[in-house]
């Protein structure tokens, strides 16, 4: 009858031992992936640097710049815009509400506040995050200097007057993410009217860039 052989000595038994542990760690491996180090210690994920849109809340600035693509009555119409602001938003794919401060002006021209609730549209899909789509109603005061058509010759009532009123505006824009913590507004589009000159109706378009708070 064959006879099982037998270790005799302990460096063949401490040799077996190690070849063991050596075949369950490679097994155990093989469940997780290479960022993380078993059995040398506990599982740790790898960690990109943090992304302002999976925070809960997001903040931010940015500035835009643009024009008046239509206003009447003329010739308050085809001047330049500019607009930096603060926000708000609460994150979450789907839907994300936030608040909206900016500060619009074209040097004397026109000059003023805008501040209202928007609603931008985040998708769920991985290869559409980085962009949004959003929809504001904003309402503030706004000066404007306006002076009548003269066809170039100085009257009185060519000399500019200042009126002041509410400016109420629909806005929708588009918003691409570049890189932690920079967006892109590629474009906004706003429509409303003027309180404080009757027939003001403006129209604008403008482009930016978003940072984002850490």
């Amino acid at each position: 009858m064959r006879r099982t052989p037998v270790i005799k000595t302990p460096g063949c038994a401490l040799l077996l031992l190690t070849l063991a542990w050596l075949t369950a760690t490679s097994c155990r491996a093989q469940f997780y992936p290479p960022i993380f180090y078993p059995p040398f210690g506990y599982p740790r994920p790898h960690q990109p640097p943090p992304d302002p849109r999976d925070a809960p809340v997001e903040i931010g600035t940015y500035g835009m710049l643009g024009g008046a693509i239509e206003d009447t009555p003329p010739p308050h119409s085809g001047y330049t815009v500019g607009a930096i602001g603060l926000y708000a938003q609460w994150n979450r794919y789907g839907l994300c509400p936030r608040v909206d401060l900016r500060i619009q002006g074209n040097g004397n021209q026109l000059h003023g506040y805008l501040v209202g609730p928007r609603v931008a549209y985040q998708p769920r899909r991985e290869s559409m995050r980085p962009l949004r789509l959003y929809v504001e109603a904003l309402f503030g005061k706004n000066e404007v200097s306006y002076s009548p058509d003269t066809s170039g010759i100085y009257t009185p009532s060519a000399v500019p007057k200042e009126y002041v009123g509410v400016t109420r505006s629909i806005v929708i824009g588009l918003d691409l993410h570049l890189a932690a913590p920079i967006d892109w507004r590629v474009v906004e589009f706003s429509k409303g009217d003027f309180t404080g000159l009757h027939g003001s109706y403006p129209q604008t378009l403008q482009t930016g860039i978003l940072f984002h708070f850490p």
